[in-house]
């Protein structure tokens, strides 16, 4: 054999070991075994693709609404309220408004952008000995994996783990992942308006009067001036004030109203959905389900939408590879037994018989 046929050889041996070893790391990567020894599949999440539900033109022109009415309110703010009101842009009130509008239009970015937990579609559900339980698990539409909390959302097109709702306002599904930009979203807005309501009310009774009394340079009289944001108010002044006001005391009942009412699914530790259904989730501590909603322990971290934990990763993880085993290992259920004096309806695939009741108390 010639050196060139030994060494295109020996690239062809190399070249099947890498591919091997790669065969051999993704199945590493797939499976996982457990202390009884045996191999389960590790779900993996999509959290590292681009997620955006672009096809929903309501969702959409909701998500845009909501930020423009965000920056509509910080602009009255500053250019009509704050500004005039205390005499410079550069004042804590101002630092403070800021500080709530950039968090709120943070939150609300993570909340649209961030896939909310789905399972992909090569999560394919196992065949199950018991037809009617593995059929829970499993979406009718598309045949994946549904662990419990798990619903299928037209709008994403994909099953989402602990989907609680979709919201237009966000564009985005309500799930395990978005849970949490989605309860500070809320959070930082009802602050936002609560702000422009106080303010603008504030602004308002003070204008009753427009005269204020300031001492004169030697400190020992004082004289009377027109208040600089009372006197002369441009049209546009006050009908962007009038707006804003209206906008605030709108908003902030709307995001009280949804911040009790994830309130009331954390404490009961059911989503929106499956309360819907009559279902109820384990009876457990409101601080346990709202670390578990946050993916870790109370701190600072819970008030910033930074990326989700490897906690709620692996939550999500396990609630798969769990729901998984659960339906590979579930035993066939018993056969049932005929009540007295029933007829027989015909003959079943296996060559059993069939028939038209059934004695659903019976022990075997």
């Amino acid at each position: 054999m010639s050196s060139a046929a030994k060494e295109n050889g020996g690239d062809a041996d190399a070249s099947d070991l890498r591919r091997r070893k790669r065969g051999a790391a993704a199945a590493a990567l797939s499976e996982k075994k457990s202390d009884d020894g045996k191999t389960h599949r590790k779900f993996v999440d999509e959290l590292s693709e681009w997620w955006w539900i672009y096809d929903d033109c309501c969702g959409n022109f909701c998500a845009l609404f909501t930020l423009f009415l965000l920056c509509f309110a910080y602009w009255v703010q500053m250019k009509y309220v704050l500004t005039p009101w205390i005499g410079t842009i550069f004042s804590w009130q101002s630092a403070l408004y800021s500080f709530l509008t950039f968090m709120a239009i943070w939150s609300h970015c993570r909340a649209q952008f961030t896939n909310p937990g789905t399972i992909s579609r090569k999560y394919r559900a196992p065949a199950c000995r018991d037809r009617r339980y593995g059929s829970t698990f499993t979406c009718r539409r598309t045949g994946v994996l549904k662990p419990p909390t798990a619903h299928f959302c037209r709008e994403a097109r994909s099953v989402v783990l602990k989907m609680d709702h979709y919201c237009p306002w966000v564009n985005n599904v309500v799930g395990i992942f978005t849970q949490k930009y989605f309860l500070l979203f809320v959070f930082y807005t009802c602050l936002c308006t609560f702000f422009c309501g106080v303010s603008l009310a504030a602004r308002f009774v003070s204008c009753r009067t427009s005269l204020m009394r300031m001492p004169t340079e030697d400190g020992k009289h004082f004289t009377f001036m027109i208040k600089p944001w009372c006197h002369r108010v441009q049209m546009f002044d006050a009908v962007f004030s009038i707006l804003n006001f209206i906008e605030a005391i709108i908003f902030c009942i709307f995001t009280m109203c949804m911040m009790w009412d994830q309130y009331e699914a954390i404490a009961e530790n059911t989503p929106y959905i499956d309360r819907l259904q009559g279902k109820r989730g384990k009876e457990q501590a409101v601080s346990k389900s709202l670390r578990e909603v946050f993916g870790e322990a109370p701190s600072w971290r819970w008030f910033f939408p930074l990326a989700p934990s490897v906690s709620l990763r692996d939550t999500f993880a396990k609630m798969c590879s769990d729901t998984h085993r659960a339906i590979v290992e579930r035993e066939p259920p018993p056969p049932r037994h005929p009540v007295e004096g029933a007829h027989t309806t015909g003959d079943l695939a296996d060559g059993s018989r069939h028939y038209d009741r059934y004695d659903e108390d019976y022990q075997w």
